[in-house]
């Protein structure tokens, strides 16, 4: 699984190497098409430089075959793959990159064809994965062409054959058969590696898609500065818990609103302000339990959503942590300041069960705490 997993990794890092700028997750279609393409032009190349080893260190009764000829055509594929992938990072064009590609391997396919016997060479077998390779490259439209192109040429070696037309054939009889099983090898195992790079491609780029939209739920749901849900997040959040509210049980909204905080940003700057903003958030959030909310609606106010255990549970002693915490000084780089918070409560179902009318509530018990200043106050029907 790990070795799977660390391959996969090197894959990738390899062939993102060869990208040119400008591919990124953010055109994930596009993406996945340039990789798809180096990663074919690298198998090319691996495989082209295989068998130029192989004609050059092999018997050539073995191999049965001329290894000059097969040489000389698997170097001038490995110079035009190569070629390839160097245009590609160039000009980032995956289209006529591709188109490229396939032409290189079609002239090589229909020379080796013309020179082992014409329709019947066992080459010509190949040309049936240029398409595939297109395809999966460039799209349908162009797959579909090179389809035609393949198409063609074989219905004009099929005619030339039949009208007895003669190719050279520099290929010993003995060793047909042989060739054409190996010919048969290559074209499986090239047509299984087009598939297999697309499916490790296509399931790379849906892991990115995964981590991408993740992220972007994330920095639509929170604020940038503090990484608290944001205001739309709290009113979602509040909605939700109001909607599951069953009976005997309660919650409270507390707005909160710091005091002191624009004398902070009018003397010092609003990059103190906002490490401020920064650390009174981290206090905020250490000071309630993790099922309830604190968010950032915007400037210097706040919102917590409690969900209270029992009817009776009293968050007093919750809310003046808080106005404690807050009140602490701040350390916000070279300058120590200082501030308090104005905090006004409001509870459902004892107050209602309407998320605007809890909210104005809420909002109107934080006015009136920010009279005084450095405290909280509880909504109260008869006031």
């Amino acid at each position: 699984m790990a070795s799977g997993r660390w391959a996969k990794d090197a894959f990738h890092k390899t062939v993102d190497r060869f990208l040119p700028p400008g591919y990124t997750i953010e055109h994930a279609h596009s993406l996945g098409r340039a990789r798809i393409l180096v990663a074919l032009l690298l198998y090319h190349v691996a495989l082209s430089g295989a068998i130029i080893a192989l004609a050059m260190f092999a018997h050539s009764e073995y191999v049965g075959f001329n290894t000059a000829i097969a040489a000389g055509f698997s170097l001038a594929m490995l110079a035009t793959y190569t070629g390839c992938l160097y245009l590609f990072r160039l000009s980032g064009s995956i289209l006529w990159t591709g188109h490229l590609f396939a032409l290189t391997i079609y002239l090589v396919v229909a020379g080796a064809a013309y020179i082992t016997g014409g329709f019947i060479s066992p080459s010509l077998q190949i040309i049936v994965a240029i398409p595939v390779l297109v395809f999966l490259i460039s799209g349908r439209k162009a797959g579909g062409v090179w389809l035609i192109v393949v198409l063609l040429t074989e219905v004009v070696l099929y005619q030339a054959h039949l009208k007895g037309m003669h190719f050279p054939q520099i290929l010993e009889e003995n060793s047909l058969a042989a060739v054409e099983i190996g010919v048969w090898s290559l074209m499986c195992i090239t047509v299984v590696a087009c598939f297999a790079i697309y499916d490790v491609v296509n399931e790379s780029l849906q892991r990115q898609l995964a981590r991408e939209r993740g992220r972007f739920a994330h920095q639509a749901a929170h604020d940038v500065l503090t990484e608290l849900p944001n205001r739309n997040e709290f009113y979602r959040r509040l909605q939700d818990a109001l909607a599951g509210l069953k009976r005997q049980q309660r919650l409270a909204i507390a707005y909160l609103d710091l005091d002191g905080f624009k004398p902070v940003n009018d003397q010092y700057g609003h990059h103190t302000g906002d490490e401020v903003l920064k650390i009174i958030s981290q206090r905020l959030i250490h000071s309630v339990r993790r099922q309830d909310t604190v968010a950032r609606l915007g400037g210097d106010e706040f919102a917590i959503l409690f969900l209270l255990d029992t009817p009776e549970q009293d968050i007093t002693p919750v809310l003046e942590k808080l106005l404690k915490r807050i009140a602490e000084p701040v350390r916000a780089g070279e300058h120590l300041v200082q501030v308090s918070g104005s905090v006004g409560v409001a509870f459902a179902p004892d107050h209602g069960k309407d998320m605007d009318s809890l909210l104005k509530l809420a909002d109107r018990s934080m006015y009136e705490a920010k009279l005084e200043k450095n405290r909280f106050c509880i909504f109260n029907p008869a006031s």
